[in-house]
């Protein structure tokens, strides 16, 4: 889950911080360093975030041995800002 979780957390944290210094957070110049400000930030968020999400999953699996149970389903819907 942590795996999964790290990726969208870093692109839309970064976003957010690229949408802040800047009102069109699609700069490339400006995307690529608020990503990797934000790093350390989506490191602990992940972290503190990714048991949670492995707990609901495996307790809301309708099967045992399911990829809803293995945290391989969504974990929650992407934040779109457009």
């Amino acid at each position: 889950c942590f795996a999964r979780k790290l990726p969208q957390e870093i692109k839309e944290g970064g976003e957010g911080l690229a949408g802040s210094i800047k009102e069109n957070s699609d700069n490339k110049l400006l995307l690529y360093p608020s990503m990797a400000v934000w790093l350390p930030c989506a490191l602990v968020l992940t972290s503190l975030e990714a048991p949670f999400y492995s707990i609901k999953d495996a307790w809301m699996a309708e099967r045992p041995f399911s990829k809803e149970q293995f945290s391989l389903g969504e974990l929650d819907p992407p934040t779109d800002k457009k």
